[in-house]
């Protein structure tokens, strides 16, 4: 491989707080993610960073909470700004 492009390439994983073998991973893996329930599709474009990875479970929802989230912001809007 070429040097120039393995310094460049280590200094771009350095600008984004990573190491040169993680960003290769994730490269890799975005080229072979499966799409879900559809054996054998590659899905294009699901890769994401470890960064977003890692905030996976971060956020904790109330048990009652049913996905609605729109009804939740109209409720918010509402209450802020009065209603329309």
């Amino acid at each position: 491989m070429n040097e120039q492009l393995i310094a460049k390439a280590k200094e771009a994983a350095a600008r984004r707080g990573l190491s040169l073998s993680v960003l290769i991973e994730g490269y890799l893996k975005s080229l072979v993610v499966k799409s879900k329930g559809k054996p054998g599709k590659e899905d294009e474009g699901v890769a994401i960073s470890q960064t977003i990875a890692a905030l996976r479970g971060s956020i904790k929802l109330p048990k009652d909470f049913d996905g609605d989230y729109k009804s939740i912001i109209e409720e918010y809007r509402s209450e802020k700004w009065g209603k329309e």
